[in-house]
């Protein structure tokens, strides 16, 4: 319904994203929750998925502002 009134999608999906940095960051900053321990291993064996995750992410939001 959002992107009926405001026809672009791809702010729409990064306003999303942001949203969650936003809840997330204060909360390890202020000790609220400790942030996870990662490594550079770690990361690049996330990395495939999380690259495909963020396609579809952008993709569902571009189709849903196609109609």
């Amino acid at each position: 319904q959002v992107l009926n009134q405001f026809a672009f999608p791809w702010v729409v999906s990064w306003f999303q994203l942001a949203i969650g940095l936003l809840y997330v960051l204060p909360m390890w900053k202020t000790g609220m929750k400790k942030p996870p321990k990662v490594s550079k291993a770690l990361l690049l064996s996330f990395l495939p998925i999380s690259l495909l995750h963020a396609g579809g992410h952008m993709s569902q939001v571009a189709s849903m502002g196609l109609g």
